[in-house]
Order: structure tokens, then sequence, then C-alpha cells
């Protein structure tokens, strides 16, 4: 599983000690096409870094990607390796939920507690989209306090938050938290807020955490063809928005019901998700794989 790619260099030399080995690699994030967050100096390691990947896809029985995007990618890098490739989708996690609470608001106020969990990243997933719709949310919805509430990394954009603060949005930050005072975050939460990628081809793993949680689900994104929106399409508590602009008179509405009312997803809904995303079921995509290469 890869990042880092150094798991598939291990996959490629235990293949060449033993090439009757059946190899599934599995890449949680690209490598050789990742330019917005290069893990490596492209520049110099560029053509290399192709050249590697390929030869591992070439040698790999199969390989699975979380999502469709990856896979068109991949599937025009490495046409050769085309039939190999497979999405399988990320695997819901199972911590326990340590309880939290928010402070009480303030007497009279009607506040919207609002939890992101993750990480920020200046190239991929900027803080600016969140902090320009925030900003707006006063004269969408009047009457309304917003809590944001961030809990992962940040990159250090907690000072652009803070100074996007106003009367009607407070930033409230946790860092690196254990996983469940997360999940403890998000059960005490009113709305789930993702921030999407501006990379059409990733899909953060998260979402699946959030989907099952059967929260409303806010979707900032900024690229049509995003990832993240093609996941949620199909969520009944998911809005999703294109954050950094104006929000447009026809989202209006749509934003002023999704806060008002902030419908949770149905049990039957979240059943068929958890079970979706179980083990059991995520477990098998894989040793189908496995079958289809013992065959």
């Amino acid at each position: 599983v890869s990042h880092p790619f150094s798991c598939h260099l291990v996959g490629l030399g235990l293949k060449q000690m033993w090439p009757g080995l059946h190899w599934i690699m599995d890449c949680g994030d690209p490598f050789a096409f990742l330019t917005e967050t290069p893990p490596n100096n492209f520049l110099l390691y560029g053509r290399l870094n192709t050249f590697v990947e390929h030869l591992c896809f070439k040698r790999a029985s199969f390989v699975s990607v979380t999502c469709q995007g990856t896979r068109a990618i991949y599937d025009r890098l490495f046409q050769d390796c085309e039939p190999k490739t497979r999405v399988i989708p990320p695997l819901l996690s199972h911590v326990e939920k340590v309880p939290f609470a928010f402070p009480p608001a303030a007497r009279g106020q009607r506040v919207i507690r609002v939890v992101f969990a993750g990480s920020l990243y200046a190239s991929i997933r900027s803080p600016s989209r969140a902090i320009k719709f925030f900003g707006q949310l006063s004269d969408v919805v009047p009457g309304y306090h917003f809590e944001v509430h961030f809990v992962g990394q940040l990159e250090g954009a907690e000072s652009s938050f803070r100074a996007a603060s106003s009367e009607n949005v407070d930033y409230v930050f946790y860092g690196h938290q254990p996983r469940g005072v997360a999940q403890g975050m998000m059960e005490a939460a009113d709305c789930l807020l993702n921030i999407s990628n501006t990379t059409p081809y990733q899909l953060p793993s998260k979402l699946v955490d959030f989907v099952t949680s059967g929260k409303p689900i806010l979707n900032l994104c900024s690229v049509p063809n995003d990832e993240s929106s093609a996941f949620l399409r199909n969520y009944s508590a998911a809005l999703t928005v294109v954050g950094g602009q104006e929000i447009s008179e026809s989202n209006r509405a749509a934003i002023r019901a999704f806060f008002v009312n902030l419908r949770p997803a149905s049990q039957p809904e979240r059943d068929r998700l958890r079970e979706r995303f179980s083990v059991k079921v995520i477990g098998r995509q894989y040793h189908e794989l496995l079958s289809i290469s013992n065959s």
C-alpha cells in the first residue's frame, strides 16, 4: 500500500526474486503524476518516477486505486496495463469514539457547529474557499452564528482563519487528535465540512467516515469533475457548493434550506453505506483479485 511509494519497490524486489508471486499494488495516492504535492523533485526524477512506476505496474498482477479519476489517468499513462487496474474504495475505519461536548452557546444564540476533520494544503486543499464561503453566510442564513471546528493538520492556516473571524463566524482549532476524539467531535457536530481537492483524481478517505456518520455534509469544491462531488452525489444529506467565489442567487435558497433544516441521512441509508465500505465487502474485492491472480 502506498504512500510511500517505496513499499512498491519492496514488492518489485520480491517479485523479481520470486516471479510466480501474486502481487497486488494498492495505490492510496498516485505517484508519477502527483505534480501538485510532489513526493520528490519532479525536475530531477519525473521521468524516473514514471519509468519505475510503469515497471511496477507491468510486474504486478493487479493495481487497485480508490477512485475512477485516478484509474482514468493511469489507464492513459500506462495503456498496456489498463486491464490490471481496479477501483476499490476506502475502508470504513473502526475506532472507539471518545465522547465530546462543545461548550454551550451564548445565551440567545442560534449556533451551527461545523466540523472539519483532516488536513489542509496550500496547493490542493486551500483554506481560502472556506473563508470566502463562511464570510458570506451572514447574508444567506441571517440570524445564525457559525462555529467551524478544525481537527487535523492545517499547515499554518490558523492565522488566515483567525483573521477572517467575524461577529457571525468563529474558527476553533484542535490540531492533531487521536482518531477517536475526531470521531467524537463528528458525532457531536451539526454538520461536517469537506474542502475538496483541486485535483480531479484524489478522493479523501475521510468521506467514508463522513457519510457513514449520517451527518449533513457541506462539500466545498473548486473543479467541475471533483471526485468528492461524485462520491457525495447519491448521499441524501450532502450539499455541494463551488467555494472561493461569490454565492450565486441560484445557490442561496439551497444553502439556506440546508443549514436551517440540517437533515441527517436515514438509518437505512447509513446501514447500506456501512455495509458498502465494511471490512467484509472491501476485503471481498481484494480477495477476488487474489482469486483471479491464482486462477
